[in-house]
């Protein structure tokens, strides 16, 4: 159970971290457009 709550744990910063990836790129193409 403890596995499994460091798995969840794991995966949820995972899917932060590709989100804050593709803003920061999303954010990054929209100034270098400008």
């Amino acid at each position: 159970m403890n596995f499994y709550f460091v798995n969840s744990v794991t995966s949820l910063d995972i899917a932060q971290m590709r989100m804050l990836l593709f803003i920061s790129i999303s954010t990054f193409s929209e100034t270098s457009s400008l």
